[in-house]
């Protein structure tokens, strides 16, 4: 028996629903770009729309997760030697010029329904010779991507006793080294998420950088509870910007994605965070 599934709603603003399925042209709606792309830089936001399904017509992309957990995801273009598209190297270079990556896979071609079914981290870039659409070799561009929803532990603990000096300096690490194993790739990504938000939190010192009030109870790390908002991107998970980075309390973070005021909000806080770090 085919399974129908149901549409819901794409936000007018904030983040979107992990698991959720959403009709492609409400994405679009909101989104705009390309409504023929697999690969769609919004033009309103800062965040990349990525596309991919399982259906057999598209399967000379040979798309997947390798051993690592890390997704090979083909760049744009079907035939011919792929190019450096605006967005192919939207993908490459969104760390650097602060895109999200958010991947959505088909659940139902009728209604044009798609599931949001990761924000990813692009670790790696390759070129390879793959088939394109009418069964010639060519080269392909081909996109290691990292799932990033576990970099955003809910509780942090300094386990390691870094200073607030040396905890900024791990946080502000550059780009990733591609020269470098993809191991290590990975863990440096993952070291630098935690250094952002355990920096983050320091600099907060015990009370939320919006309302100023102390945290609300304490986390089980033995610490105060805060979240880490990330102010210029849809998604808190993976590794950001301490410059762009707040620590709330929870109904501070709701209404930085919630609130009706929330555009006012979050640039008074991008105002504020901006002078602490100035400042410190």
């Amino acid at each position: 028996m085919t399974k129908h599934f149901r549409a819901e709603p794409v936000p007018a603003d904030g983040p979107l629903s992990l698991g959720a399925v959403y009709r492609c042209s409400d994405l679009h709606k909101r989104f705009h770009g390309n409504r023929n792309a697999g690969i769609v830089p919004s033009k309103r936001e800062p965040v990349v729309l990525l596309f991919h399904t399982h259906e057999p017509a598209q399967q000379f992309y040979q798309d997947g997760f390798d051993d690592m957990g890390v997704y090979w995801y083909s760049g744009e273009g079907t035939k011919g030697n792929m190019k450096w598209t605006p967005a192919n190297s939207a993908v490459r270079d969104h760390d650097r010029v602060g895109l999200d990556l958010l991947l959505f896979q088909r659940v139902q071609r009728k209604d044009g329904l798609w599931r949001f079914v990761h924000v990813v981290w692009c670790v790696a870039w390759e070129e390879r010779d793959r088939s394109d659409k009418t069964g010639k070799v060519r080269r392909a561009i081909i996109f290691g991507l990292l799932p990033v929803a576990v970099m955003q532990a809910p509780f942090a603990a300094n386990k390691e006793g870094w200073t607030k000096s040396e905890l900024k300096s791990r946080a502000c690490a550059g780009d990733l080294d591609l020269a470098k194993p993809l191991e290590e790739r990975i863990r440096a990504l993952y070291d630098r998420s935690a250094a952002v938000r355990l920096y983050v939190l320091s600099r907060a010192g015990g009370v939320c950088e919006a309302c100023g009030q102390p945290s609300p109870f304490t986390a089980a790390s033995g610490g105060p509870f805060f979240e880490v908002h990330q102010l210029d991107r849809l998604a808190d998970t993976g590794p950001g910007r301490i410059d762009q980075a707040a620590a709330l309390c929870p109904n501070c973070h709701m209404r930085s994605h919630y609130g009706a005021d929330s555009t006012t909000f979050n640039s008074a806080l991008r105002t504020k965070v901006a002078a602490l770090e100035s400042s410190g």
